[in-house]
């Protein structure tokens, strides 16, 4: 039977890729893409705007101003970034809209600009772009997948993909090769040290001594010595208006005007600076290696394998100044919480992200410390807040928040055998409590689920009855497709609302299982003497200090809309073992 011309294929149609004669092709006419216009540069060379990020959107755009389909575009942009790596800022955020269903076209001005890595460059255009449903051109290279899906131009494609990789290999090899020569010859690469300026000079780049930034470099070596901590040097700088290092090198100026806000120091700031050899005039590079064509991402180096110059350029502070410092550092490591002792290894952190300040409203870290005695060495933790996120006039005036562990665990046993006698005297009792304030909520989702099946099955069945009117003759093809995308509309809405349906179900179930966890937990702790790390993760959510000494223990048993939250006073220790509770 000889096939007729005006033949319809309704499946083919609804994906948009038929003929009249029934070829399967891909059509983009009359189709209005969401199109994101990517650009890329590593560096911009000698000021030379042939390639800049501005040409290539130019070059972009006059490829699409007469493509009407085309016209609805968003730039996204990386400047400084190799195309060696996809995890670039604009790239991941154009690929989150992407999956986001907002972008479903992708230009770029040639395949360079995509990427240079060979075998990721072609994963992304053959295989991830298309699953996505994404249209890709490249505009230089004449290629579009659209027109170029069935292969006429794939061996093409990868030839340059394999161009950009091998280019970009041989340029990292050729950096490589010429930072290991400057290195080697004594010239400084990379940021210059807080102290310091660079100048330029036969054998590349030398430091040379900054005066104004050096005089705080001594003050703060000289603050050191005389036993100050890191924190404390760190506040002296903050109150006397020092700006930081960072801050210095933008505006040139070592103190902050009147008016201006206090440049606050960090610790570690201190600590980088009173480790660095570089004030004796010691030249260390070569600390961190990254070799693209040996396939080695950025890693660090071992000391003995990093690139020394003695005396290569003018001292800030003298060796033995130097010296005596690190001594005074090294003997305080001794005794902090972080000292590596293997006879006092340090404990899990029990409760890591579950014990609050109310003040800042931020995770409270844990410290430690080493109590010597004559019976022997304990190490004893405790945690301090002292709001570091907050600004210094935010600061002034606040309490410190803190409790040692011993007392915690104490009042944390005694909170949870509170809730073991208020929750459960009756373990039956409590599960079909639960069982009836959960049962409406199942019910009502299910129900939720089942009413969207039903009507997306009603829309399925109206399209093949509009189907079935365009077979009789009382629709038109015109007509016939307008219902189609109507309905696909209406059922990629439906298919939405049904996915998150079943994600509000599966969380509910979740839900549902840890609360009988909990139950089974809170039972478990009258066997029990110590509440245990895991028991603690299992029934509480969240605890919150106060200055005044408030504890705030909030449980994750949520039967109720209020849950169940103990709240009461805590007294004063006045020892490491003692401390118990006093209910407000």
């Amino acid at each position: 039977m000889a096939r007729k011309p005006e033949r319809y294929n309704a499946i083919a149609e609804r994906n948009g890729m038929t003929d009249v004669d029934d070829t399967m092709v891909y059509a983009s006419a009359g189709k209005q893409y969401s199109v994101a216009l990517y650009a890329r540069l590593s560096v911009e060379k000698d000021g030379c705007k042939s390639d800049s990020i501005e040409s290539q959107f130019m070059i972009m755009e006059n490829f699409i101003k007469d493509k009407p389909e085309l016209s609805q575009y968003q730039k996204y942009f990386d400047r400084g970034v190799s195309g060696t790596t996809f995890t670039r800022p604009d790239f991941m955020r154009m690929m989150d809209d992407v999956k986001a269903g907002r972008i479903n076209c992708i230009i770029v001005k040639d395949l360079s600009r995509f990427g240079r890595d060979y075998l990721e460059t072609g994963n992304y255009i053959e295989t991830i772009l298309p699953f996505l449903g994404v249209r890709f051109i490249s505009v230089n290279d004449h290629f579009d997948t659209v027109e170029d899906c069935n292969g006429n131009k794939g061996l093409g494609i990868s030839l340059m993909n394999l161009v950009n990789d091998m280019y970009a290999k041989d340029v990292s090899k050729r950096i490589t090769t010429a930072f290991e020569s400057c290195m080697e010859r004594g010239s400084v690469l990379g940021s210059t040290p807080y102290g310091y300026d660079r100048i330029k000079d036969d054998n590349g780049y030398r430091l040379v001594i900054d005066e104004p930034a050096a005089e705080i470099v001594r003050k703060i070596f000289a603050m050191a010595k005389s036993g100050m901590s890191h924190r404390a040097i760190a506040g002296e700088l903050t109150r006397s208006g020092v700006r930081t290092p960072e801050g210095y090198r933008q505006t040139g100026l070592a103190t902050v005007l009147e008016g201006e806000p206090l440049s606050e120091w960090k610790n570690g700031t201190i600590s980088q600076i009173l480790s660095n050899e570089a004030y004796i005039g010691n030249l260390l590079q070569g600390k961190t290696k990254r070799c693209l064509y040996q396939g080695l991402d950025k890693q660090r180096v071992s000391k003995e394998e990093w690139i020394v110059h003695e005396n290569a350029h003018e001292p800030i502070i003298s060796k033995v100044l130097f010296d005596e410092v690190r001594n005074v550092v090294d003997k305080k490591k001794e005794k902090k919480s972080f000292a590596v002792r293997e006879d006092l290894p340090l404990t899990p952190d029990k409760y890591k992200g579950i014990l609050k300040c109310s003040v800042c409203g931020e995770n409270m870290p844990r410290e430690s410390a080493i109590m010597y005695s004559e019976n022997g060495d304990v190490r004893q933790y405790y945690y301090r807040c002292r709001h570091g996120h907050l600004s210094i006039e935010e600061r002034e005036g606040k309490s410190k928040v803190m409790i040692s562990e011993e007392q915690l665990d104490l009042l944390v046993f005694a909170s949870v055998q509170k809730a073991v006698k208020e929750l459960a005297p009756d373990k039956k009792k409590l599960f079909d409590t639960l069982e009836q304030s959960l049962q409406p909520v199942d019910t009502k989702l299910q129900e939720r689920i089942t009413d969207l099946k039903k009507q997306k099955e009603r829309l399925e069945y109206e399209g093949s009855l509009s189907y079935g009117s365009y077979v009789k003759g009382e629709i038109t093809r015109e007509e016939l497709q307008l219902a189609n995308e109507k309905q696909a509309e209406a059922v990629k809405n439906l298919e939405k609302k049904l996915l998150q349906a079943e994600k509000d179900y599966r969380n509910f179930l979740r839900n549902k299982r840890e609360q009988k966890q909990f139950v089974n937990a809170l039972l478990s702790v009258k066997e029990k003497s110590v509440v245990t790390p895991e028991l603690i993760r299992m029934l509480i959510s969240e605890i919150v200090l106060t200055p005044q000494r408030c504890m705030e223990i909030k449980y994750r048993f949520g039967h109720t809309k209020a849950g169940y939250t103990d709240v009461f006073q805590y007294p004063r220790k006045t020892k490491w073992n003692e401390g118990g509770r006093s209910d407000v």
